[in-house]
């Protein structure tokens, strides 16, 4: 087969490290690294948010030569946005003559459907890339659902726990749909790549010898940060002057602001926002905490990992496949801020053994590689465009 097949991934837009997350970045990291010598890339936003961190997103993709669309503006009225974004990528997409089109979250679904209904292009790959969706909208979710195994030409995992729930669906029994495992990843040369030797606790104020821990996610109802702030009060209680980081924006600031306060915690955590040098900051940490009540495959984890930092997570699916409990890292349940602060102050009081586990993790977050997965999505695209090719 000598033509170069037209892959588009899709993405709700350009808020990694704002409002979005690993989905985003999945997709982005896809675009980049499939091969060229194979495949024409592009990627499409939904929507365009038009703040600093879309920008210099927008700015490094540009540079690799990867042509970017956008679906329509946002404009926080999801039901006109979601259509808008519809109209704009099928315009484009279309024009475009894409081969396949792989979708990354719920909304990014929706159109993704909607796209290939109307012929936008002939094959639409669906990435599920959390155990829970449409958390928002349970009852579209439903819909969705049941729709996805007869219209999506193959859908897709981060994790085994997500292709045993997409397997179960009655829908996907009925069309006898199958999804496939592709873990979610990060290469250690773009982790390292980004490290730049910065003393982050110098910029920030934090003395050498104080207690550090920190995490990073979307300030959101999925990632548990209510249960962090209350596990810090009992850190506080043996730790006076630890303190903690958040790198994060979301939906639920202003009520996370509001408990810090109401905790008087005002003095021991500070809400960081969105950052680009989120690898240096979690490289000062003497621990990483992500909290989560759900996941897909939480890479922030990986990148900790990474670059040698403790973590200590939630047990849930995903992350209970990076983080071994006692091996590579410290699992408590979710929604128990006590056992959470538990193994925080063991892993900061246990140094040697926290980080004999941290070097054990580096090594086995190595098989979390993204290049395996980007390996592994080129030759289901292949197979997918041959058997149309066939068909």
């Amino acid at each position: 087969m000598n033509k170069k097949i037209r892959v588009v991934q899709i993405i709700a837009g350009f808020s990694v490290g704002d409002l979005g997350g690993g989905s985003e970045l999945f997709g982005i990291r896809m675009a980049e690294s499939l091969a060229r010598e194979q495949f024409d890339v592009a990627l499409c936003c939904l929507w365009s948010y038009d703040t600093p961190v879309e920008r210099r997103w927008h700015r490094a993709i540009a540079a690799q030569g990867i042509p970017i669309f956008y679906g329509a503006p946002f404009r926080d009225t999801i039901r006109i946005d979601t259509a808008s974004a519809f109209a704009g990528c099928y315009r484009q997409i279309r024009r475009w003559r894409a081969d396949i089109i792989n979708t990354h979250n719920e909304f990014a679904d929706i159109v993704g459907v909607a796209l290939r209904l109307t012929g936008a292009a002939p094959l639409l790959v669906r990435t599920g890339h959390t155990e829970l969706e449409w958390t928002f909208q349970p009852r579209l979710g439903r819909l969705m659902h049941m729709l996805y195994p007869f219209i999506c030409t193959q859908e897709m995992a981060v994790s085994q726990a997500i292709v045993k729930l997409l397997d179960q669906r009655w829908s996907a029994r009925l069309a006898q749909a199958h999804a496939q495992y592709a873990h979610n990843g990060v290469d250690a040369e773009v982790v390292q790549a980004q490290r730049t030797g910065k003393d982050m606790r110098a910029a920030f104020g934090i003395g050498a010898d104080t207690p550090l821990f920190g995490t990073v996610a979307r300030i959101s109802p999925q990632k548990g940060l209510p249960y962090l702030v209350q596990a810090m009060q009992h850190v506080r209680n043996m730790l006076p002057n630890a303190q903690l980081l958040i790198v994060g924006k979301g939906e639920k600031t202003d009520e996370l602001r509001a408990q810090i306060a109401e905790l008087g915690l005002d003095d021991a955590i500070t809400l960081l926002g969105a950052r680009t040098d989120v690898i240096d900051i979690v490289d000062s940490l003497d621990v990483f905490v992500l909290p989560s009540l759900w996941e897909g495959l939480p890479t922030v984890v990986l990148e900790a990992m990474l670059v040698g930092t403790p973590v200590v997570a939630t047990d849930v699916p995903g992350t209970r496949d990076l983080v071994l409990d006692g091996q590579t890292g410290l699992l408590v349940p979710p929604r128990d801020p006590h056992a959470l602060a538990q193994a925080m102050l063991q892993h900061y009081a246990q140094g040697q053994c926290a980080h004999a586990m941290a070097r054990a993790a580096e090594v086995h977050a190595e098989q979390f590689a993204m290049r395996h997965t980007v390996k592994r999505y080129a030759k289901l695209y292949r197979q997918l465009y041959e058997r149309y090719l066939q068909a």
